[in-house]
């Protein structure tokens, strides 16, 4: 398959959809419409918040799961299942209503079956993907910290061997306010996901990376703020065996950012991206270094070598990698803001630079394509073993961003 890349642009009003398909060095994009009984459904969004997971059915083919989560009502209209191998994307199934999901924040498969969580109830939900009635809800689980005053939240999914695991956030109502994040491991032999065991990581905890047995969960610290890094934001390891955890980096004079992702090549290469905005929202100042899993698990944990250092403009920051096999060059995909640059190879030297760069202008309609929204990776990992449970959801990082256009706008407002 050649496409690579599934993406949505917004004006934070109304969302388009998409995929950038890439074959060596070029680079093409398609401007997907996906249909539902009368208009496309990027037209149906009111809010601008449009969400699309990627995942693999039983049969390896690609599939993905439309949310057009609505702020205002706290509901969704239904999730719609698509295949994306098409310029206009096919429907599979008819709309789902999933019971226990109101807010999609990912989705990862396991077996026979699709795992969903729920940011807003705080769920995990086990789907069906075969028998008469697949994309079905067949069992649930429920994550409460007991913490007084404070709301949960699910953020992040992962898959690795026999187990699921789910990523939770505590916070106040106002979301001003948070406690440690919780990282839970599931036994989804049974009819429901049940609890096992859990990890403790820092303050709005948002990415579940795994790589060799471990995961890598980075932190903000706390709420976004503008001139100044969290002094709590922090990455943390978890070791899946004994879900141990340890914290090789906090923010620093050293590190002046807060962790905004981390990806690993399948080879064990590794790049953390930090970062934290000015005092209006309006720039994030940042650095992309990279390292190695090795190097992030020393005695001496080194964090390496920045191969691109920034100031820019935009909301929505996050990274992949895509392992190639076959003997041709990996690619590096970066979300920077408002663009999304695309390396070949990955960056190993500064200044880093990328042979494309699609910005929301390319990517949408007017007057939808103002700022970069979501990324979703359209591959499967070339080593399985290596990294279990991909793709990734973005919900999170697409949070961070709406939280920091809304921060920019309130400030604005305030002049």
């Amino acid at each position: 398959m050649a496409k690579k890349l599934g993406y949505i642009v917004t004006n934070y009003s109304g969302s388009d959809a998409g995929d950038i398909n890439v074959v060596s060095t070029t680079v093409t994009v398609n401007k997907a419409q996906v249909p539902t009984t009368t208009t496309p459904v990027w037209d149906l969004h009111s809010n601008g918040d449009s969400k699309v997971h990627s995942f693999f059915d039983t049969s390896s083919n690609l599939r993905v799961v439309v949310d057009q989560y609505d702020f205002s009502t706290g509901t969704s209209p239904g999730l719609r299942i698509y295949d994306p191998s098409t310029s206009t994307w096919t429907a599979v199934t008819t709309p789902r209503n999933w019971s226990g999901i109101e807010n999609l924040y990912g989705v990862v498969k396991s077996g026979n079956y699709l795992y969903a969580i729920d940011y807003d109830g705080a769920n995990v939900v086990k789907i069906s993907l075969t028998g008469a009635t697949p994309y079905t809800v067949a069992g649930t689980y429920h994550f409460a910290s007991g913490i007084s005053g404070y709301e949960d939240h699910g953020v992040a999914i992962a898959a690795v061997g026999d187990y699921v695991y789910a990523l939770f956030i505590t916070s106040d109502a106002s979301a001003s306010n948070y406690q440690n994040s919780t990282v839970v491991k599931l036994d989804v032999s049974g009819t429901n996901p049940t609890y096992v065991s859990q990890a403790s990581v820092g303050k709005n905890a948002f990415t579940l990376e795994y790589y060799d047995g471990k995961f890598y969960v980075a932190c903000i610290g706390g709420m976004q703020q503008a001139g100044s890094y969290n002094a709590a934001s922090q990455l943390n390891v978890v070791t899946i065996s004994t879900m141990g955890v340890t914290t090789p980096f906090t923010a620093s004079a050293t590190i002046p950012g807060d962790f905004r992702d981390i990806v690993f090549s399948n080879s064990g290469d590794a790049y953390i991206l930090t970062g934290y905005y000015d005092s209006s929202y309006t720039n994030l100042i940042g650095k992309l270094y990279k390292t190695t899993a090795a190097n992030i698990n020393a005695a001496t944990p080194s964090i390496g070598t920045a191969v691109d250092t920034f100031t820019t403009a935009g909301y929505f920051w996050a990274t992949l990698y895509e392992d190639v096999s076959g003997g041709n060059t990996d690619y590096f995909w970066f979300a920077k803001g408002n663009p999304i640059q695309i390396y070949q190879p990955a960056p190993t030297t500064s200044p880093a630079t990328p042979f494309a760069t699609k910005t929301p202008a390319d990517l949408g309609n007017s007057p939808r394509n103002v700022s970069i929204n979501w990324i979703t990776p359209f591959w499967e990992p070339s080593s399985p073993l290596a990294r279990k449970g991909a793709p990734r959801s973005f919900a999170a990082h697409a949070k961070l961003a709406v939280d920091a256009k809304k921060a920019a706008l309130e400030l604005e407002d305030k002049k």
